[in-house]
């Protein structure tokens, strides 16, 4: 009873730990404005600067991360060296592995190593964004420092720059964090609870020290923009100097406006290639059903011719072989049944597409009469038309080979199996009773595949297995290694279309094949 409170108390710390550590992550107000800030200069936009000043108010703040309840020698505060040696004294020198990690292995009950796993998984995930932080505030203040230089060039101010320089430079002399590794668990059958426990608070201090090191990098970048940048910022000859001549604010906008006209070219080419596809598959979906109309109704005549011309011939046979082609005439006639399904019911949904009639997109003839928000309110008016399109065209594409693999490629199996009993089963007389109607069922549907643009995808017995194509639905073990991941045996025919839909580099595969795949196993050593 003692041993699940205490585990509920750790599991109450994890969490509080984990979760002021993404309050933390929310983002600054003051890192938001002061990178506006950054942007606008870097457009040489003072008026901009002006404005984000007046708007914004900047406060200093800081917040502070509660840290877990520690205990015993989980904190220790006499240096990094004392912190990593009473570490070590718990781990064995063995579990320390060749790349320098320490992969400790333990022996531990099955109930809680889920639990423990979950744990070291979301320690490595949160030291890795640690670090991730760590190197991001480097890299601003960095860039920071490039602004304020540039910044004290253009104002000209000769006095204090070689001083300024060099503190500059100091503050930009930032070695990268050197935390200590991670303990990693890769087995829990060599330990106790406890010892799992301090493995893991040992990680919380090196990814607390990884927080106090990036925590005063942002120290840092604050120091800056307070004690350097502001004052850039509000000094009138920085301003006047990073241009605001009307040749460059004319410039400027010159540039804007072809970017503009860019973008309206590629929207505009967007829309037209949509508007096409769309059309495309309108036509296609309209051949699909005068194609299967007349091609099922094709097999729906020779069926019925069958059954009147057998009546006289089932007569003639044996009673074994009566049997055998009766269950075969049950089976031609279901096929028929599916095809007149298929033309009475299923093909009212693809009928019932209609094509549908879209806006042109806007244009702009004159941008300068026009505001920032019109123009960015019409390149969005333009993309929900061309979206919609394409959303109409995808949903025409899947209701198409829905259709295919719903409603005909059933049909052609059917006809397949029926092919495949007769070369497979050496009946004569039921041979010469049945062969031909197969034969021309499937000369029907071979045309019709080929009308629609679908092509089976022929597989051979001991062809490597492509999962592009194929589709494993069982195994078969075999000692001869070269014969491993190849096809044993199709049980299922595949379909592909002949075309590219989707850009992937392939045909669009409408259906895989269906095999039994070899997979090599080694024979077992035997002893005498």
């Amino acid at each position: 009873m003692d041993n699940e409170k205490e585990n509920n108390v750790y599991d109450e710390k994890s969490n509080d730990f984990e979760k002021n550590y993404r309050d933390y992550k929310k983002p600054l107000e003051e890192d938001y404005i002061h990178m506006k800030i950054l942007n606008e200069l870097a457009k040489n936009s003072p008026e901009n600067v002006e404005k984000i000043q007046k708007e914004y108010i900047f406060e200093e703040k800081t917040e502070n991360i509660e840290k877990p309840e520690e205990k015993g020698n989980q904190i220790i505060e006499e240096g990094e060296d004392k912190k990593q040696a009473e570490i070590e004294e718990k781990i064995d020198e063995t579990a320390i592995d060749s790349s320098g990690e320490y992969n400790i292995r333990f022996q531990f009950s099955s109930n809680k190593v889920g639990k423990y796993k979950e744990e070291f998984k979301n320690q490595h995930v949160l030291y890795e964004n640690v670090i991730l932080d760590y190197k991001k505030w480097i890299s601003r203040i960095q860039e920071l420092v490039a602004y304020i230089k540039k910044g004290y060039e253009n104002i000209g101010k000769e006095s204090g720059r070689n001083e300024l320089n060099i503190k500059l430079e100091k503050m930009i002399q930032i070695d990268e964090v050197s935390c200590n590794k991670l303990f990693n668990v890769d087995n829990f059958r060599n330990s106790m609870e406890e010892q799992i426990k301090s493995y893991i608070n040992a990680n919380r201090n090196i990814i607390e020290d990884g927080i106090k090191e990036r925590d005063s990098l942002i120290d840092k970048y604050f120091v800056l923009v307070n004690s350097y940048m502001f004052p850039l910022i509000d000094n009138f000859n920085f301003k006047s100097s990073i241009g605001t001549d009307v040749e460059e604010k004319k410039q400027r906008e010159l540039q804007k406006i072809k970017k503009y006209k860019e973008q309206l070219q590629s929207d505009d080419i967007a829309y037209e290639k949509s508007l096409l596809e769309y059309k495309t598959w309108i036509v296609r979906n309209k051949e699909l059903v005068v194609c299967l109309e007349k091609n099922c109704m094709d097999i729906s005549h020779i069926i019925e011719e069958f059954n009147v011309s057998i009546e006289h011939k089932i007569d003639m046979l044996e009673e074994k072989d009566k049997e055998l082609l009766t269950n075969r005439i049950k089976g031609i006639n279901m096929i028929n049944k599916m095809c007149r399904n298929m033309l009475n019911m299923g093909l009212n949904k693809i009928k019932n597409i209609e094509e549908k009639s879209y806006d042109k997109l806007c244009t702009i003839e004159d941008f300068q009469n026009l505001t920032e928000e019109q123009i960015t309110n019409i390149f969005n008016s333009n993309y929900n038309i061309i979206t919609s399109i394409r959303n109409e065209k995808d949903s025409i594409v899947r209701a198409y080979f829905k259709f295919i693999n719903s409603q005909l490629l059933p049909i052609i199996d059917g006809v397949d199996s029926g092919i495949q009993y007769l070369n497979t089963n050496n009946i004569t007389a039921l041979k010469y009773i049945i062969s031909d109607i197969y034969g021309d069922m499937d000369r029907v549907l071979k045309k019709l595949l080929e009308n629609i643009k679908i092509r089976e995808i022929k597989t051979d017995k001991s062809e490597t297995i492509n999962f592009n194509l194929h589709q494993a639905i069982d195994i078969e073990y075999t000692k001869i290694q070269e014969m491993d991941e190849t096809v044993a045996e199709v049980i299922r025919k595949g379909y592909e279309y002949l075309e590219d839909i989707y850009s992937t580099g392939i045909n669009y595969i409408v259906r895989q094949v269906q095999v039994i795949a070899y997979k090599f196993k080694a024979p077992e050593n035997t002893s005498v």
